[in-house]
């Protein structure tokens, strides 16, 4: 089916996909900007890293796919052209609280301003496309994807999945059981007071391998300092 640019600003309806696509692009080499892969998704730009990054980090989102679709759209041309969107993302069931799937595109605003007569035609079109398939599309720019939370989530990225004394940890946790919600001063302070094995440079370690892991937490939109306040995730305890 092809889109027509005149789609308009359609409604999506609610669906789900069960298993995520095969992308339809490779992402190609590139010497002029930021290519790579995160978490074995594809991306072509340090903004779509960024994304890439709070969506992995996202307990709600089920999975997600780069170039993820190709539209065919017209153009006061010829012939038909085609458009790949940046992102499909799916939510988990139990978390979806009737939110349908996002196709999105990533844009930097400078872009956005200088190439909207073109890019307002291929957005019309996913709209359309996304109106068929009962998902939602949506536009990031840097002012979207680059907040506070990615600041945090970047600055606890080193620590996913990384090893940590068991011991430790029991300690660390067993420090809100008196005291609820503490700062990280706190807490060290209080584990190295319990356990004097402890060092405090581990324990600093491992309390972050702990909010990495979701086993504490805290504000996510608020700047990690030294002011920041954390508690237990409630399946810890």
């Amino acid at each position: 089916m092809i889109y027509l640019q005149d789609s308009g600003d359609l409604e999506p309806f609610g669906s789900s996909i069960l298993h995520p696509p095969a992308p339809v692009r490779r992402i190609p080499i590139s010497t002029r900007s930021i290519a790579g892969h995160l978490c074995g998704q594809g991306f072509e730009s340090a903004l779509e890293r960024d994304l890439l990054m709070q969506l992995v980090w996202d307990e709600d989102v089920a999975w997600i796919r780069t170039q993820p679709v190709e539209i065919t759209y017209e153009f006061p041309r010829a012939r038909p052209l085609k458009y790949t969107p940046d992102v499909l993302i799916e939510f988990n069931e139990v978390r979806r609280r009737g939110r349908t799937p996002i196709l999105c595109e990533v844009k930097y605003r400078s872009e956005l301003a200088k190439n909207w007569r073109e890019l307002r035609r291929k957005f019309r079109a996913a709209q359309a496309y996304c109106a068929d398939m009962g998902w939602r599309f949506s536009v990031f720019d840097e002012y979207a994807i680059r907040t506070t939370k990615l600041e945090n989530i970047k600055f606890l990225w080193r620590y996913r999945g990384a090893p940590c004394n068991a011991d430790l940890v029991s300690v660390l946790l067993d420090c809100f059981q008196m005291q609820p919600m503490l700062r990280l001063d706190q807490a060290i302070t209080k584990a190295c007071a319990a356990e004097k094995w402890i060092d405090s440079a581990q324990a600093i370690w491992t309390w972050w391998v702990l909010v990495a892991e979701r086993k504490i937490e805290f504000d996510m939109n608020e700047k990690i300092s030294a002011e920041t306040v954390f508690f237990p995730t409630w399946s810890t305890m």
